[in-house]
């Protein structure tokens, strides 16, 4: 059965577009050049991130604390890698391994955008012109279909593949 994760985004793109009777395919083929030229160009980097993880029993209860990860991400040949923090070198597995237990999630740089425009695998429908922060904006909505996606869900020791 197919699964699709149906998400919205907005897209500010005033210097990208000219006039407003550009057909939808013509606009989205502008935005995805404009996104591989943005990719494309995204030096490599390293960036400090720190994830608090939260739990709670029931619905009812209250939140507690689980843990205070502090990680060191870099971007590099695009990809994310991973360490600890103030650790001499980046290690080479996946961030689920390094962890070890509890939930994780990856991608949140540049390499979820390089998957959804970059990768064809997202199917983009057109939802017109509005307005979006007080600017000019064109709304597409996209699905991944589970059988195209590179987007992992994994709760150790379980793991799939998700729209």
């Amino acid at each position: 059965m197919r699964r699709m994760l149906g998400c919205a985004f907005w897209v500010c793109l005033l210097p990208l577009c000219g006039a407003a009777e550009d057909p939808a395919d013509e606009l989205l083929e502008r935005i995805r050049a404009r996104m591989r030229e943005n990719l494309t160009r995204a030096p490599d980097y390293v960036c400090q991130e720190t994830v608090e993880r939260w739990a709670r029993d029931s619905q009812r209860a209250e939140f507690k604390a689980l843990d205070l990860l502090r990680l060191e991400v870099g971007f590099a040949g695009g990809k994310e890698i991973f360490s600890w923090r103030g650790a001499s070198r980046f290690e080479e597995k996946e961030l689920a391994d390094l962890i070890g237990s509890g939930v994780v999630g990856t991608g949140a740089f540049a390499v979820h955008a390089a998957n959804v425009f970059l990768s064809g695998a997202a199917e983009f429908t057109y939802r017109g012109e509005e307005e979006w922060k007080g600017k000019r904006a064109f709304r597409f909505d996209y699905a991944v279909p589970q059988q195209h996606s590179r987007y992992r869900v994994r709760v150790p020791p379980y793991e799939a593949v998700v729209g």
